[in-house]
């Protein structure tokens, strides 16, 4: 548990994570509680993500998830990322945006539990670059354009269509030096 926000204080001077179900965030705060520089909520993301103040910051990076968790991750029903996604392009800053999952946003409509590419797309911030590469909706200012688009071109020959998580690490570190 916190794999992920262990790997991204070591990019990040400041990191929030927001997890609904009480037992992951109290794993979590058990983990972090020596770290002054990771903040956690507990709570619906759609709403907690407006409890942080990015009133001094000149940009952000999001990591977000395509779907609801189910089962024991918490969450029912519909899935949060249009709320999210519309707040974090609303914020008069930079935004990075990185949406795991895809695949579940780019299968047939399920109603309410994912929503639909062109949902998504129609809100995602329109002075971005927004692309979608190896089950990641990428979505950046035009600054990191020419990174995306190069990382794009190199990972997208049909001898490495695997997902590695290692190469998603290259392009946020590479992501990060714009910040």
């Amino acid at each position: 548990m916190g794999d992920s926000l262990a790997e991204a204080k070591q990019l990040f001077p400041t990191c929030y994570s927001i997890e609904i179900a009480e037992k992951y965030y109290k794993l979590a705060k058990e983990r972090f509680k020596s770290e002054p520089s990771i903040h956690l909520l507990h709570g619906n993301s759609a709403e907690k993500l407006r409890e942080i103040d990015f009133s001094k910051a000149r940009s952000a990076f999001f990591w977000l998830d395509a779907h609801y968790s189910g089962g024991g991750t918490g969450g029912e029903g519909n899935c949060p990322l249009i709320k999210e996604v519309g707040y974090i392009a609303s914020l008069p800053i930079e935004k990075y945006i990185l949406i795991d999952d895809a695949r579940f946003i780019l299968s047939p409509y399920q109603g309410e539990r994912y929503c639909d590419i062109e949902q998504l797309f129609a809100i995602l911030p329109p002075e971005n670059y927004n692309v979608i590469i190896q089950d990641i909706v990428i979505s950046v200012p035009a600054n990191a354009r020419k990174i995306v688009e190069e990382y794009c071109l190199k990972h997208t020959s049909s001898s490495r269509r695997k997902i590695k998580s290692k190469r998603v690490r290259v392009i946020v570190k590479k992501i990060v030096g714009d910040l």
